[in-house]
């Protein structure tokens, strides 16, 4: 869900690890389109329960030089903010409706563990 202005970000470059977090050497992508952004976020990759959580396609806002392995010396860049909320009162929807109101431009999705009655979710700030 970016807000206010979806695209006003873009283009937004990341790194992506496929075919899962254990992936040493990223690959970096440019996120060009609102469509994009928004399938990210709002229509996560659907999670496969056969498949560990590991195997799982990730990304990530930091940035490697060309041929470098993952690494936290290796972080050349980071294109946004990204906050792990884990076991919090705050529900999703109302993260988003406090950064709304203050007109940052943000993202909010659950993660991998989220359940209504615990949420597990990620605010992305640019």
């Amino acid at each position: 869900m970016p807000k206010p202005a979806p695209g006003s970000m873009l283009p937004w470059r990341i790194s992506v690890f496929q075919p899962g977090i254990h992936m040493v050497f990223p690959k970096q992508v440019q996120v060009n389109r609102p469509e994009t952004l928004d399938k990210m976020f709002r229509q996560p990759a659907t999670v496969s329960r056969g498949m560990a959580k590991g195997a799982q396609r990730h990304w990530s806002p930091a940035l490697y030089p060309m041929g470098t392995g993952r690494s936290k010396t290796a972080v050349e860049l980071l294109t946004a903010l990204v906050y792990d909320l884990d076991s919090v009162d705050l529900p999703p929807t109302s993260a988003a409706d406090r950064l709304k109101k203050e007109g940052i431009c943000y993202a909010v999705h659950t993660t991998w563990s989220h359940q209504v009655e615990d949420p597990h979710y990620r605010v992305v700030l640019w």
